[in-house]
């Protein structure tokens, strides 16, 4: 059932989770277009874009083709492990136990590179290389975040409004500042971000194995409400914020860093993402086959993610302690 709930939750989603992932691509090809010259960065962009289209033209049919159940767990177990990657990083990062993303550091690092590499003869080639890599890998997780919020309820156009608004913003800001948009507090998009990927994914997961959440559509307030509450309370803001090392570009194997990057959207704490997973898997045996009340089945699953998600923070936040 399609309401105003279900709609405006999917475009905030698709909106701000495509937003903060535009405004990383773009620090990337604005500092290839200042250091190395618009042309590498413009086909860069251009080449990433069309095997984007490509790919999202391939998977249009495909989503028709699956049950809207079984599409549901799939794509919600898949919107949990990402939405909870995402959520356990911006707890950490508010802690203090990682550091806050920094744009103006990204694009520093970025033409620096840059810069030591504009005298080799491959300069222009290895300056559109890092637009199409930022272009393709910040655009493989918009596609996923369309999918994923969209396509649970058959609003897949809704989601794909949500994401080009925001592409859009991007682009006219950037084109008036014409610098990193270092003023966007991506760290606190990522926070809310991570919120509702998360709270998409554990309705969805819920309503996959046949979970009962009361209030249908609105329980997802309800969820994210709860979320919320339980992230604030693992973020005390008291904690220093550490300087993270800039990174420089290496010339790899695209198709490797592509899976790379493809893994890492849903897994970058192992201990969590394999909880997760047997979470789903036990909450849907004990309703499908023990029999279990859908309504108790329903409040199981939040309480374990709220669980699994604690447990991962208190064990990062301990191994940052010890390391000092």
């Amino acid at each position: 059932m399609t309401t105003l709930t279900t709609i405006t939750s999917t475009v905030t989603a698709a909106f701000l989770g495509s937003f903060v992932e535009v405004v990383e691509a773009f620090t990337i090809i604005l500092a290839v277009g200042v250091t190395q010259g618009w042309r590498p960065a413009f086909i860069g962009t251009g080449l990433a874009l069309a095997l984007l289209a490509l790919l999202v033209l391939a998977l249009g049919p495909l989503l028709a083709l699956i049950p809207i159940e079984l599409m549901q767990f799939v794509i919600g177990t898949l919107l949990v492990l990402f939405g909870l990657r995402w959520l356990r990083k911006a707890i950490l990062r508010a802690s203090g136990f990682i550091a806050l993303h920094d744009e103006e550091k990204a694009f520093a690092a970025e033409t620096d590179s840059l810069r030591r590499q504009s005298a080799e003869r491959r300069a222009n080639f290895l300056a559109g290389t890092a637009a199409f890599k930022a272009v393709l890998l910040e655009g493989i997780e918009v596609v996923f975040i369309v999918i994923a919020t969209g396509a649970g309820h058959g609003m897949i156009g809704y989601a794909s409004l949500g994401a080009a608004a925001a592409c859009l913003l991007v682009l006219i800001i950037g084109i008036f500042v014409h610098k990193p948009l270092s003023a966007v507090p991506e760290n606190s998009l990522k926070f809310v971000v991570g919120l509702l990927l998360s709270a998409f994914g554990i309705f969805w997961v819920g309503e996959g194995v046949g979970a009962d959440w009361p209030g249908a559509d609105l329980s997802l307030l309800a969820i994210l409400a709860v979320l919320a509450v339980f992230s604030f309370a693992c973020s005390p803001d008291a904690a220093p914020v550490f300087q993270r090392p800039c990174r420089g570009h290496r010339m790899m194997n695209i198709l490797n860093i592509a899976l790379k990057e493809f893994f890492g959207m849903f897994i970058d704490d192992g201990a969590l993402a394999l909880l997760a997973l047997l979470l789903v898997a036990a909450v849907g045996v004990l309703v499908k086959f023990a029999h279990v009340d859908a309504l108790l089945g329903a409040a199981l699953l939040l309480v374990g993610y709220l669980l699994i998600l604690a447990e991962s923070v208190a064990r990062a936040a301990r191994q940052k302690f010890q390391r000092k």
